[in-house]
């Protein structure tokens, strides 16, 4: 039962950070914008599968809001495997704005974890227009270590 209420705990983390992407946005998003998101990235290794799991979160999170057209993540593979880019690349703004164009987004959601103290992590969550680059809104999610994924050994 507590694994699920962690569950339950983080996903509404996620719909609330979405919520606040689509609130403090600086432009009025219309229903259906065609939306990527970036894989979540980490510096720290160790926080990988955490990443991975994060960014499958915001995906649902996302899917259930009809401002955002989610763009098949299978296309958003193929152009960054065309273009050689590694994730460490997703933050340079040229290169996510070039990714966005590639692949017909208007915005993207590009995400950031990080390792906040022995007990929290923080993910720093962007919406950035593909036109310009510019940052729409961006929201900050704070996740008690008690809640994370429990793995398997």
């Amino acid at each position: 039962a507590g694994d699920e209420l962690s569950k339950d705990i983080i996903k509404k983390l996620f719909d609330s950070a979405v919520s606040q992407i689509i609130d403090y946005s600086s432009i009025r998003l219309p229903d259906g914008v065609p939306t990527s998101i970036l894989p979540i990235v980490s510096k720290d290794r160790n926080l990988q599968t955490n990443a991975e799991y994060y960014t499958e979160l915001l995906i649902l999170s996302m899917s259930a809001k009809p401002t955002f057209k989610l763009i098949d993540r299978n296309s958003l593979q193929r152009v960054l495997q065309e273009q050689r880019l590694q994730q460490t690349a997703f933050f340079e703004g040229s290169t996510a704005v070039k990714i966005g164009k590639l692949i017909g987004a208007k915005v993207l959601l590009i995400s950031t974890l990080y390792q906040a103290g022995p007990n929290n992590y923080e993910m720093f969550i962007k919406l950035v227009r593909v036109l310009t680059g510019e940052i729409l809104s961006v929201t900050k999610v704070r996740i008690d270590k008690k809640l994370r994924i429990a793995m398997s050994q």
